[in-house]
């Protein structure tokens, strides 16, 4: 073999030398940037399912966990507890959510509800950043279709009654 590469001049050597590593190297940047481009699509898709659900500026995803039913989600930022919360009353209505307001000074809580969907809100502090804690469940929390729908301006209501109730849904 080393008989046959004296026959041929340097030059050649060095160009087929050179045409392989670039033809392997652009191999591996098509399927690096494929792979980036699938990446970034599943990225979006993913954002997309949130997509009335605003997150506050400055503030990053640390942690996720998901199911078929739910998901949640907590990230990390620097603001005030107070300024979330207002971000938070003001933004989750503009996306056409109904709020429950449990806040107070020292910590956030909204139960969030829209057709079909729930959202859980939860902002404390933890070591000196703002913890959010967002779980999002795709059925309303209380649309279990065995607990029948209670009016909040009614009289009191006994365990019986709504047993009744229940069992009158299954017949």
């Amino acid at each position: 073999m080393f008989g046959f590469f004296r026959f041929i001049p340097s030059r050649s050597i060095f160009f087929v030398y050179f045409v392989i590593v670039l033809t392997s190297s652009s191999c591996n940047k098509q399927q690096d940037t494929h792979l980036a481009s699938q990446q970034h699509f599943l990225e979006t898709l993913e954002k997309a399912k949130r997509v009335d659900i605003p997150i506050p500026l400055g503030f990053f995803l640390a942690h996720k966990e998901d199911s078929s039913q739910a998901e949640a989600l907590t990230y990390h930022g620097s603001l005030n507890i107070n300024l979330v919360q207002d971000f938070y009353r003001k933004e989750m209505e503009r996306e056409g959510w109904d709020i429950v307001d449990f806040s107070n000074d020292h910590e956030g809580m909204f139960f969030c509800e829209k057709t079909g969907r729930s959202c859980v809100i939860s902002i404390t502090t933890h070591r000196k950043k703002t913890l959010l804690r967002l779980f999002i469940k795709n059925n309303s929390f209380t649309d279990l279709g065995k607990i029948p729908n209670i009016v909040h301006d009614s009289q009191t209501i006994s365990l019986s009654d709504l047993t009744k109730d229940t069992h009158a849904t299954r017949l």
